[in-house]
């Protein structure tokens, strides 16, 4: 991102901790270019783009602590901030889990990964190829197709300063037939290698095979699941379960067993920002270096994330907040996951999970856009969507065939592969 480079960003941060007068300060700087195509009803409804950028003034005086941002960065405004910052902080009560600005380490984890973004015209014009395809085949278009540049600094009082930048794409598809809808998606991390035509092909392909679908009652099936339904579920499994401190005062299923088999043998997941596949930003908004951490390893709860502050008290190491979440594959296809289920159902995605109960590790959610009924190791066609409960835990638990990774996740980045499990349980029916 020409405007955000690691010197402007420095100048900017810089600015703000030299009108510091209070104890210390953290300074963190977002700034994003995004360009987003979004179509409906196989017609574009928007074709923008934006630019905008953020600072984040954390003030300290002692345990005392204020916060204030602003996206005016001119030195004037910035100052602003930084005063604001530290009023807040003057009249706030001291924070016991305050922990000091991180120490600048050995070594510069700073990071730039960045790829040219297609213009307006280029991305209509490719979402226009898109919504050809499923025209061409009786159906409409849906979906979007975005862009966008990131960059990330951080510095602090104690002489930190740390920059990341890189590029992502994400394309979605939905094709809609007279009574089915079909739904494919793509992330990739230079924008040339996104083939939005590719997406829109598969997504096709799962609406004309979900054409006439068939209720079905609901109960226990095996269930072979697309790598974006893993990551729906693991997603909302990280965020009620994997925090330390939730874990340790007893406020989370996972609480006291760390060190213990949770789930299948062939589950492994874990963060590292180094991933050649998956790569994300080295460090966290505290400037915390991030490196490879396992989450669970061959089926046991290796570690649980933990915060500066509860690591200190628990006398770990810290993980810091992940910035993606990996998965381990194996080597079975999507047709080997088929071949070996009796009667169960393929889901294409999970939609509107929620938690249920957090000390159960129990979700609730629909399917959508393309559930298959397998019968004898065959797909024997379409059914209605319907909902579930179920443990993110018991499911992988359930886990008997692992898939090839992929790309994808809306919020963190993901990499996760499809799976088979031997049983998921659905509760009720929809009416679509």
């Amino acid at each position: 991102m020409k405007d955000w480079d690691r010197i402007r960003c420095k100048a900017v941060v810089d600015s703000a901790l030299n009108a510091a007068k209070c104890d210390a300060m953290v300074v963190r700087l977002h700034a994003i270019e995004e360009g987003a195509t979004r179509y409906a009803n196989s017609e574009i409804t928007q074709n923008v783009e934006a630019a905008d950028a953020e600072i984040e003034v954390e003030a300290a005086f002692g345990a005392q602590t204020g916060r204030c941002s602003t996206n005016r960065l001119d030195t004037d405004s910035v100052v602003e901030c930084v005063r604001r910052a530290e009023a807040i902080a003057r009249v706030s009560p001291p924070d016991p889990e305050y922990m000091p600005p991180v120490e600048p380490m050995d070594g510069d984890l700073s990071t730039q990964r960045t790829f040219p973004l297609p213009t307006p015209d280029q991305r209509a014009e490719a979402v226009g190829r898109a919504v050809a395809l499923a025209e061409g085949a009786g159906m409409t278009g849906a979906g979007s197709f975005t862009v966008r540049s990131l960059a990330t600094a951080v510095g602090n009082s104690a002489g930190l300063f740390l920059h990341y930048e890189d590029t992502e794409a994400l394309a979605a598809f939905s094709a809609t037939a007279a009574d089915s809808v079909g739904w494919a998606h793509a992330r990739v991390f230079d924008p040339a290698a996104l083939d939005p035509e590719a997406v829109a092909r598969r997504a096709v392909e799962k609406a004309a095979a979900g054409r006439s679908p068939r209720e079905l009652e609901p109960g226990c099936y095996e269930v072979v699941l697309e790598a974006a339904a893993v990551a729906e579920l693991l997603a909302f499994f990280f965020y009620y379960q994997m925090d330390a401190k939730s874990c340790d005062e007893g406020r989370t299923f996972l609480s006291g067993k760390r060190g213990s088999t949770i789930v299948a043998p062939a589950v492994t997941i874990y963060s590292d920002p180094a991933s050649a596949d998956c790569p994300a930003r080295p460090f966290t908004d505290e400037g915390l270096p991030l490196r490879r951490w396992d989450w669970i390893r061959k089926g046991v709860l290796t570690n649980l994330i933990l915060s500066r502050y509860w690591a200190k008290k628990a006398g770990l190491a810290p993980t810091g907040i992940p910035t993606n979440i990996l998965m381990e594959g194996g080597g079975a296809a999507m047709d080997d996951m088929i071949a070996t289920t009796r009667r169960g159902l393929l889901v294409t995605r999970f939609w509107y999970v929620r938690a249920v109960e957090p000390m159960r590790d129990l979700y609730t959610g629909m399917t959508r856009d393309g559930l298959f009924l397998i019968e004898d190791g065959r797909v024997a066609g379409p059914v209605k969507n319907l909902r579930f409960n179920e443990s993110a835990v018991q499911l992988l638990d359930r886990v008997e065939l692992v898939g090839r990774p992929q790309l994808t996740g809306t919020m963190i980045r993901m990499q996760v592969p499809p799976v088979k499990a031997s049983a998921f349980h659905f509760t009720s029916a929809t009416q679509f």
